[in-house]
């Protein structure tokens, strides 16, 4: 499942599910 996610929200999220995948998907532009 792909799953948007705030920053605000990641830690808890990595947290609660640890055998999740996380990807940063930024542009160069984003940075």
């Amino acid at each position: 499942m792909i799953k948007q996610i705030s920053s605000k929200e990641i830690k808890e999220y990595l947290k609660k599910n640890l055998k999740c995948v996380l990807l940063d998907v930024r542009t160069s532009e984003e940075w």
